[in-house]
């Protein structure tokens, strides 16, 4: 009989291997089996039930430490120093060499002292020896294992045959680079299209979780098969396993909540339990049949109380509705431990280890690009791609770190820094044959833009070379159009075109948000929550609240009630989110500063101005544009007046920013439109239109300079000026005001009211053309896809559009404040 020693997953094709060579269709008297089959070696005590006993034995000795006295509560630190021990085994090193020179040397040679009696199945390994090898026969594969490595070696020298992956002497090798990931893999697909060679082809990546999906995007673009594609992706099993077990757990309203999610509750039920229910027996209560079963489940879990029984009841809640691998995994870790958990501690060390499980993704076909990685060699094709060799992965080989790290090591009779890379760079030889072409590749730079250096090891193939990636430049966009008749019927109601003053703007920042928000109405599922639009509502309602009641005296309310209204205010938030406290108490005391501080401008500029507020919230409804073409409504936030002149002021709570241009394009339509509407409703001159910004703009310090004069020169309003007579408005225009000038070629300081109210006809007959023609493109202006919800819809691959203007003021300076 023929034995075979092959790592599983080189199974299948080392036994299509020998047919072929055999020239038959059957193996006779040829057994294939793994290593740890082959000397009989099975896991007589489960490493979870080994982490935990560990686990208790530090809890003991815990008092006795002082460095690690807190370390060993940590599952990660008791796996850590269970790893090293089962080394300690394996290089049969004896436990009193360990150094003892430092506090921490001690402590950590007495931890591994009162855990080195636990049955390790290292100590059975330490006793194999090593039999007869006729009609032994080794597959040239890699291992990490130092005593699988020594024991494979001893075989091999004691007269077992050697298979040998590849017989290939010579390859052309090569060293190419691409500037991200993406166009590194994107070159290989155009590379394996051109040669033909999907068949014959291996890639190994050297970072699986980075690599492997973008392969599969790009593969699948090309149509390029791929064969062995199993790659290992963390546990949803497993992470639902520790959702319910949390919950069983603490039994508190954040873990209900996680527990809830895991099954399908309306979003109306869910949305009630998050707002009204603070316990989870209060679930109990709530009289709705969809939640029947799992209010049982609940009944339940509220009456457990020994730890061993939460996780059998986790177990048992699951295990018909989860992976089938990962609940056989949990499954027997619970039988290795179950009789041994007995605290919280106990058991959170379990779920530590339910929760690093993996499980394995198999999307394989028979034939196909040949994916693998360095430590799984595979057998030789005619090309091989090395993806991914930065310096920082390839080739690969890692000195140790963390507590027993190389200087730790080089104290004990642990196998040297040079004996550990030499095994790995004997095993890992097998690339240098696996193909009789070979690219080794890598990218220079990351997503972000951050600098990637090629590795070292590719220097002995040449000078890297870019990668030729074949690319279309010039490809036509198509542009998106509606059809006139559903353009009228997405858009237009009696052939006019209703909306407000920001619906508008979103149009001329990109037409196709506009359409997907405004004509199909898809709006985004935001969570009422609180955000900083509630910020910005907040403290319009306050500054409504204070205009109405005092009118410019409003700058001389007391703190007593200032406090009193943003209390009142904070009141109905807080009935509208009452588990949101801690985050609503911070965000009035900033806005009590921000309202406070932006005060100390506005009771200069009030006593400076003969303005006065005369409306608040200013509402208007259906406002009419070029004969009823466009109806807008909308809310002004100040309207103040001086004889028979206005001013508009629009309050703001984050940065603002106004330049020629913006209004131009229409990408600024807010105050150009209330100042002409309320101008024409309230039948005044117009004088100024302002934005008053809550944010407060603080400057650099300097020692000659008078403070409260800069700071208000920093938080002046912004805005534009439409009467050369500022008498009424500013006594010290400059000191209270920033006003964007006009082109230099209007030979004055202000603005021609009579040019505005031209541009803004022609902006609104603009949109209403261009509804009418049924013009949605994708033309968006700079930043207004950084938040857009409807990106995953458009796609839009180009660059930020410059907008032409509507209308001009005059060519001349774009003065811009921001």
């Amino acid at each position: 009989m023929k034995t075979i020693i092959c790592p599983n997953y080189l199974k299948n094709d080392l036994i299509n291997k020998l047919l072929i060579e055999n020239n038959t269709n059957y193996l006779i008297n040829t057994k294939i089996v793994p290593f740890n089959v082959f000397i009989n070696y099975t896991n007589k005590y489960s490493n979870e039930l080994l982490l935990l006993k560990a686990f208790k034995i530090l809890q003991n000795i815990k008092e006795e430490l002082n460095l690690y006295k807190n370390m060993v509560q940590y599952p990660a630190f008791i796996e850590e120093i269970v790893d090293f021990t089962k080394e300690l085994i394996t290089y049969n090193i004896d436990i009193d060499t360990l150094p003892s020179k430092t506090t921490q040397e001690i402590e950590l040679k007495k931890i591994i002292k009162s855990i080195i009696d636990l049955p390790f199945n290292e100590k059975y390994l330490s006793k194999y020896k090593i039999e007869k090898v006729d009609n032994l026969f080794i597959v040239d594969y890699f291992t990490n294992n130092s005593f699988e490595y020594k024991t494979i070696k001893k075989l091999i020298d004691n007269g077992a045959k050697l298979i040998k992956l590849s017989d290939i002497k010579d390859s052309n090798k090569k060293a190419k680079f691409a500037l991200n990931n993406r166009e590194e893999i994107e070159s290989i697909a155009q590379d394996i299209c051109i040669n033909e060679n999907a068949l014959d082809s291996i890639i190994v990546v050297n970072n699986p979780d980075n690599q492997i999906p973008v392969i599969k995007q790009v593969f699948k673009r090309y149509n390029i098969p791929i064969q062995n594609m199993k790659y290992k992706i963390k546990s949803r099993t497993a992470y639902d396993f520790i959702t319910i077990s949390n919950f069983i757990i603490n039994k508190d309203y954040e873990t209900l909540i996680s527990f809830l999610s895991l099954f399908n509750i309306k979003k109306e039920t869910m949305d009630y339990i998050e707002k009204y229910i603070n316990k989870p027996k209060e679930i109990l209560e709530i009289p709705d049949e969809d939640l029947s079963h799992i209010k049982d489940n609940i009944k339940e879990i509220l009456t457990i109380d020994k730890y061993n029984d939460m996780l059998l009841y986790a177990y048992n809640l699951l295990k018909d509705n989860g992976e089938p691998s990962s609940l056989k995994n949990i499954r027997s870790i619970i039988e290795s431990t179950y009789n041994f958990i007995n605290t919280k501690e106990e058991l959170e060390v379990i779920l530590y280890l339910i929760n690093k499980l993996e499980t394995t993704v198999d999307d394989s076909i028979n034939q196909g690009v040949l994916i693998t990685t360095i430590n799984k060699p595979v057998f030789n094709k005619s090309y091989t791609y090395v993806v991914g060799c930065s310096s920082k992965l390839y080739p690969g080989f890692k000195t140790l770190k963390g507590m027993f790290d190389e200087k730790y090591v080089s104290n004990i009779n642990y196998p040297t820094l040079e004996e550990r890379n030499n095994q790995y760079f004997n095993q890992f030889s097998w690339l240098e044959n696996s193909s009789n072409n070979i690219i080794y590749s890598y990218h220079i730079s990351d997503l972000s833009g951050k600098p990637i250096e090629g590795s070292f090891e590719l220097e002995k193939y040449g000078k890297a070379i870019r990668w030729n990636l074949i690319s279309v430049d010039n490809l036509e966009r198509n542009k998106h159009y509606l059809s006139n008749e559903t353009a009228q019927k997405l858009f237009f109601k009696n052939n006019s075109l209703y909306g407000s003053v920001s619906s508008f703007e979103q149009f001329y920042s990109c037409p196709y948000k506009y359409f997907v928000n405004y004509g199909l109405k898809i709006k985004e599922n935001r969570e009422d929550t609180v955000d900083q639009l509630t910020s910005g509502n907040i403290v319009h309602n306050f500054m409504d609240i204070i205009v109405k009641k005092y009118n410019k005296d409003y700058i001389n309310i007391l703190d007593e009630e200032i406090d009193e209204i943003l209390n009142d205010l904070k009141s109905d938030l807080l009935l509208k989110y009452p588990k949101e406290v801690l985050l609503i108490n911070q965000l009035f005391i900033n806005i009590k500063d921000s309202i406070k501080t932006n005060f100390i401008y506005l009771k200069e500029m009030e006593l400076d101005t003969s303005f006065k507020p005369a409306y608040s919230e200013f509402k208007f409804d259906e406002y009419s544009i070029n004969n009823g073409e466009v109806i807008i409504k909308g809310s002004i936030d100040r309207v103040d007046i001086a004889y028979d002149l206005l001013r508009i002021i629009d309050y703001k709570t984050g940065n603002i920013s106004l330049n020629n241009n913006q209004i131009c394009t229409g990408e600024k339509l807010q105050l150009i439109t209330y100042l002409i509407v309320a101008t024409d409703l309230l039948n005044k001159k117009p004088m100024g239109v302002y934005y008053n910004s809550f944010k407060t703009q603080t400057s650099d310090y300097k020692i000659d300079i008078n403070l409260q004069d800069e700071f208000i020169k920093k938080n002046r309003l912004l805005g534009m000026i439409f009467n050369e007579d500022t008498t009424s408005l500013s006594s010290n225009l400059n000191k209270f005001y920033h006003n964007i000038n006009p082109p230099k070629n209007h030979n004055s300081n202000f603005y021609i009211y009579e040019t505005f109210k031209d541009g803004f006809n022609k902006i609104y007959k603009n949109i209403y053309e261009k509804l009418q023609e049924g013009f949605i493109d994708t033309l968006p202006t700079e930043n207004s896809c950084t938040y857009c919800p409807y990106k995953s819809i458009c796609k839009y691959p180009g660059k930020a559009c410059i907008l032409e203007p509507v209308f001009n003021l005059e060519k001349g300076d774009n003065d811009e404040v921001e």
